[in-house]
């Protein structure tokens, strides 16, 4: 089997918002093979300097674009081939987008391995080392106490166990942001896990930004709220203040979603000194690199929890990743409303659903309520405006309470291949053009998940 093509597909919403959700846009990437296998894989970054990386000429040996690095190679050389592309483009790599844009392509590769040998990936990586894990709500914070009360109460009465509240409003007043976290934590209660993001660059214009002090005072204030952990409350590269933090409060640090490959890591962990590592399987080198990020945190008695907010796709390969290392604690399940996220792959290893793909390209040039609908109905069989109606009032009913907790072993279970997402994209859910036989719905609140999910068959 040889590699044939790359293919990069930038996706957007019309109206991108100064808001720290990176599910507005997305780029798709497809591997093809002249064995008719294609790989699907995607990077959370900015989607146009991600293309431009991968579709690049050659210049030179160590100054080239990814595609034509690959192209003509076995596309089972996974590892092999996330060395030739380091070296390939290490005049402009070894860090940054570089890596980040070789993280699709290396989750397109193995979603072709695993499609080829009709196997889940955390069976091609040496098996399940763990049986189930639970999955914690990842949500903005919202502005106001009362608010942040409601959203937290929300995810509680879905049966998660634990939260993350992140960015929103919080870096202008400390005292109002205590305030945010001791409404969450009564929200919460005594049961409920939370987590805070806290942002490192506040407000629209990145005119504001923590430093060490400033976050050493926060963290005290919210110290008696029992938070799980406090993340990314620094710019990446302030190794001393992440240091100066960790050694100034009684919360877990975390980190890691802003780090490009395992050399950065290795900063983060000796001289950061965190508690938790978060790689992001879509911008730290893919799952390779992702592995070997685990295992270097695992050689220091840290546990690592994926960071995973953006489409279905990375929360199918983080679950694969989190079975397959001994020190995963939980599967970041991201609840932002917007197309990347709640339509787009209906399972990763069966396909990208082709109408969403449409559907988002066009809306980004016209309107996507249009587009949802249109989706809605072509989908459904409803009407036009029925389906408007429903575009414009989704909520998360009580299906989500139907999750199946012993998910994951019938997922271990059942062989079917590849990244099989963790969520059925409601567009074929609605149609019966999916089916879930452990009672997996899309964007399901789901208080343990399986990490292969194999239980989403493509319907007939």
């Amino acid at each position: 089997m040889k590699i044939t093509a790359v293919e990069t597909i930038v996706l957007r919403v019309p109206d991108v918002l100064a808001i720290n959700d990176s599910a507005q846009d997305a780029i798709v990437i497809r591997v093809h093979t002249d064995a008719g296998i294609t790989g699907v894989g995607e990077v959370d970054s900015s989607p146009e300097v991600i293309r431009a990386i991968i579709d690049a000429p050659k210049s030179h040996r160590v100054c080239t674009g990814l595609a034509q690095t690959i192209i003509g190679e076995d596309p089972f050389d996974i590892e092999r081939l996330w060395e030739k592309m380091y070296r390939a483009s290490v005049w402009f790599g070894r860090r940054g987008a570089a890596i980040q844009a070789m993280s699709g392509i290396d989750l397109a590769l193995w979603d072709i391995k695993g499609k080829a040998l009709g196997l889940p990936l955390y069976k091609l990586f040496g098996g399940a080392l763990q049986k189930s894990v639970p999955a914690y709500a990842s949500v903005l914070m919202p502005e106001t106490p009362d608010a942040a009360f409601a959203e937290v109460a929300r995810w509680r009465a879905k049966g998660f166990k634990a939260i993350k509240l992140g960015w929103g409003p919080m870096g202008f007043d400390v005292a109002h942001d205590a305030a945010l976290v001791e409404a969450g934590r009564e929200a919460a209660g005594d049961a409920m896990e939370l987590m805070i993001d806290l942002g490192f660059y506040p407000g629209p214009d990145l005119d504001l930004g923590w430093d060490a002090s400033r976050v050493l005072d926060f963290a005290r204030a919210i110290e008696p709220f029992h938070p799980y952990w406090l993340e990314e409350f620094l710019p990446p590269d302030d190794l001393v203040g992440f240091a100066r933090v960790a050694a100034g409060t009684t919360i877990r640090t975390a980190a890691g979603e802003n780090c490009m490959g395992r050399y950065e890591f290795l900063d983060l962990m000796d001289r950061g000194n965190v508690s938790i590592v978060q790689p992001d399987v879509t911008r730290c080198g893919g799952l390779t690199e992702a592995r070997r990020v685990a295992y270097l945190a695992a050689d220091r008695g840290l546990p690592c929890i994926p960071h995973a907010w953006s489409t279905g796709l990375i929360k199918a390969a983080s679950m694969h990743l989190i079975a397959s290392i001994p020190n995963a604690r939980y599967l970041e399940y991201a609840l932002p409303e917007t197309p990347m996220n709640l339509h787009l792959f209906g399972g990763l290893g069966i396909e990208v659903d082709e109408l969403w793909v449409g559907l988002i390209y066009w809306a980004s040039r016209a309107c996507f309520q249009a587009a949802s609908a249109a989706a809605y109905a072509a989908s459904s069989g409803i009407c036009a405006d029925a389906a408007f109606q429903i575009a414009n009032s989704r909520s998360y009913s009580a299906r989500a309470t139907r999750v199946c907790s012993h998910a994951f072993s019938a997922a271990l279970n059942s062989g079917i291949p590849a990244l099989a997402c963790s969520q059925a994209a409601s567009v074929r859910s609605r149609s019966a053009r999916t089916r879930c036989n452990s009672v997996m719905p899309d964007h399901t609140c789901c208080p343990r998940v399986s990490h292969a999910i194999a239980n989403i068959r493509p319907g007939r």
